[in-house]
């Protein structure tokens, strides 16, 4: 029984995974040509939003590298240091100097919503970009980004590609499928989401973000497509200086943000039925892989263990054929070797992640003040920004 119940399991997780693919493979999404912008013309007004808590060690070159931002239009930027108790505001006081685009902010409250919501009370810009301390990008994103948006009045939010430096081996290879994937959710019409170290969204979408916002870019993401807008994603990178290096961080990390994550799902879902195809599909497909992924991995582990308890060669010989076919399908995919051992990893912690957050968020909420992950190792260094 046991053995039987695992195969079902194996059968149900992969006809997730598989029916999401061939949803997104199905067709791909027909916009009207945009139209075409000349070549010097000025964007809307920018305003760039940097929330700090503690980040004296970045915040110098995070000035520098938005003091390179080449935006054709009216830049202003924003560095809103929130309680730290290191020399933040003071070094980004001295870097920012006489240069009028930068305007920095000081609270007494150390949580990111409540540093964004503070200049978008600020600010009638139609184009808002968040970015981390810890985040590199191109000098022409900024202005890709909101170029983007402009061409198509559909999209309300734009997203990057994210290349977590010195990070696990597992969390690089999260990344390196996430952006895969939402490149194919954007083919298909819209994005499931963007990533907080960098991404733009219009002005009139919101307000202000919830006070008990602890993931902002999937509020903001989901905001858009419950309005009946897109969610865009450009083919370009933003370098996270921050990454979970360790196993246990890495574990901490995926479970804060998948409680955040989930969070924001479980508030838009009695939505989906406001949002606008195909945005609405994507959202409850991702959904219902987000909810049913540590059901079906704490069923799967409880019948795992069970058959290696009664029926020990089964197990093992069970083992054995499923790692085969891994190792068989990835060699046929031209996988590194090493990729099928790391994806079996990656969902594991990945279900664990989800499993801990749905069990903790009734009694550990998700806020949008929690601890940093680690620097990477040559992460102040001239070159980190350009790996």
């Amino acid at each position: 029984m046991a053995a039987f119940a695992l195969v079902a399991l194996s059968l149900a997780a992969l006809g997730l995974a598989s029916g999401y693919a061939l949803f997104l493979r199905r067709t791909c999404w027909e916009a009207n040509p945009p139209a075409p912008r000349r070549p010097g013309e000025p964007l809307p007004h920018l305003d760039v939003i940097v929330p700090t808590h503690d980040e004296a060690a970045l915040v110098e070159g995070k000035i520098e590298d938005l003091r390179r931002i080449a935006y054709p239009g009216r830049l202003r930027i924003w560095i809103v240091d929130g309680d730290s108790g290191d020399r933040t505001r003071e070094r980004a006081r001295d870097a920012i100097g006489d240069d009028t685009r930068f305007r920095l902010v000081a609270l007494d409250v150390a949580d990111k919503t409540a540093q964004l919501n503070a200049v978008l009370a600020m600010t009638p810009s139609p184009w808002i970009l968040i970015s981390d301390a810890d985040a590199r990008f191109d000098p022409d994103v900024p202005a890709a980004l909101v170029a983007t948006g402009e061409a198509d009045p559909g999209v309300a939010v734009v997203g990057v590609a994210a290349n977590p430096a010195g990070a696990h081996p597992l969390e690089r290879l999260h990344w390196r499928l996430c952006n895969r994937l939402r490149a194919a959710e954007a083919r298909r019409g819209s994005a499931s989401h963007v990533l907080g170290p960098c991404y733009a969204f219009r002005r009139s979408l919101l307000e202000r973000l919830p006070a008990d916002v602890a993931n902002d870019d999937c509020h903001v993401s989901f905001a858009a497509v419950t309005a009946g807008a897109r969610v865009a994603w450009l083919d370009r990178r933003v370098v996270e200086l921050r990454a979970p290096q360790g196993l246990g961080e890495l574990l901490a990390h995926k479970r804060r943000k998948a409680a955040g994550y989930l969070r924001e799902v479980i508030r838009f879902l009695p939505q989906a039925r406001r949002m606008s195809s195909p945005a609405r599909g994507i959202f409850l497909w991702r959904s219902a892989l987000l909810l049913a992924t540590p059901l079906l991995g704490a069923a799967f582990l409880a019948n795992a263990t069970t058959l290696a308890v009664q029926q020990p060669a089964a197990a093992a010989a069970a083992a054995l054929g499923g790692w085969l076919l891994v190792a068989g399908v990835g060699k046929g995919l031209g996988w590194r070797p090493g990729t099928p051992a790391r994806l079996v990893a990656l969902g594991g912690v990945l279900a664990w992640a989800l499993g801990a957050a749905l069990l903790s968020l009734p009694f550990r909420p998700p806020t949008a003040r929690y601890p940093k992950t680690s620097l990477a190792p040559d992460a102040l260094s001239p070159s980190a920004s350009d790996r």
